[in-house]
């Protein structure tokens, strides 16, 4: 009974020993964490203007492009910046620039890496050129037809002016460009367009070389614009070289040649 008692008294000995040690680590640790986050909170990790970098097209002055996202860079702690509002300051200030990364190093430095935005498109005003990047910026004055550059036909817009964005008469109509757009882009066919024809608001028009491409209605465009590379692929595997290609059913896509007028449509397969 004696030897009983002491095996029992030594157990519940033992267990307090490892409680208490276990309440001690986890305090220690929860002491561990709040110093950590008062450390990484301090501002011993707040951006100062000399530990900040601009990077890139070295056309524009790297001090005004600081100076434009100063609020949301200077003493703030570099965990906590809002790169989405970094960006949208530069790009607000200089429409001509794009932001094309925002790069953090510890302990306080920011690199902040631009380019100068490129025309994609040219829009017509007055019977005239302009050249216009893909976020609506005009980059030129009056000029000359592009043939590099994807020409936008009938949308109305706004008297033009070079630095500013391109103001539609029609905002629904634009709305519908932008996401054709868009789409060209996710889908990478976008460079391979020369023409975008939105005459005829229900029936969306592109060409491709000496290709017509009918888009229809400006609904379903992801699922349109998904199979458009495919199904070119398959026209132009067949030896076509010109012709109609109809994408504005989803699922039912349809070529035809423009020397058959009045022929039987082809079922493209994709």
């Amino acid at each position: 009974m004696a030897r009983d008692r002491y095996i029992d008294t030594s157990l519940k000995s033992g267990r307090y020993r490892i409680k208490h040690r276990g309440r001690l680590v986890a305090f220690l640790v929860l002491i561990l964490i709040i110093a950590l986050a008062v450390f990484i909170n301090s501002s011993y990790f707040n951006v100062v203007e000399g530990s900040v970098r601009i990077s890139g097209d070295e056309r524009y002055h790297f001090e005004d492009i600081t100076y434009a996202a100063k609020d949301n860079l200077f003493g703030i702690n570099i965990f906590k910046i809002d790169e989405d509002a970094i960006k949208q300051c530069i790009e607000d200030d200089n429409p001509y620039l794009e932001v094309v990364n925002i790069v953090r190093e510890l302990p306080n430095k920011v690199e902040i890496v631009v380019k100068e935005r490129e025309p994609v498109f040219q829009f017509i005003y007055n019977g005239q050129y302009y050249d216009v990047a893909e976020n609506g910026v005009v980059m030129s004055d009056a000029r000359n037809k592009d043939p590099a550059l994807i020409l936008v036909q009938g949308i109305a817009v706004n008297p033009i002016v070079r630095g500013t964005k391109i103001e539609p008469v029609n905002v629904t109509q634009f709305q519908d460009f932008e996401q054709l757009t868009y789409n060209l882009r996710i889908y990478d066919f976008m460079h391979k367009i020369n023409v975008i024809d939105m005459t005829e608001e229900s029936n969306i028009v592109m060409w491709l070389g000496d290709f017509k491409i009918i888009v229809g209605l400006p609904t379903q465009l992801q699922g349109k614009i998904s199979c458009l590379s495919a199904a070119m692929d398959s026209v132009i595997s067949q030896g076509h070289t010109t012709g109609v290609l109809d994408i504005s059913v989803v699922g039912n896509i349809i070529f035809r040649k423009f020397d058959d007028e009045g022929a039987q449509n082809q079922l493209v397969n994709v």
